[in-house]
């Protein structure tokens, strides 16, 4: 069917989850958007809570400095 099409054209590596961070964020919502200096723009997820806070990567940045 077509969610089968759907999910095989996604990136296996697509998710990453890194755990025990420490972001210096005060009051973030769901949609706030943040720059991680070195690693890309993301938002907030609307999953996110006080406790646990989730951020969705939307831009990645490369970077040629060595």
């Amino acid at each position: 069917d077509g969610k089968d099409k759907y999910l095989n054209h996604l990136n296996p590596n697509s998710l990453e989850t890194i755990a025990n961070c420490f972001v210096d964020v005060k009051d973030a919502k769901a949609g706030d958007t943040f720059q991680f200096m070195r690693h890309g723009y993301f938002c907030v997820d609307k999953n996110s809570t006080e406790d646990k806070l989730v951020f969705n990567r939307t831009v990645d940045l490369k970077s040629s400095w060595k």
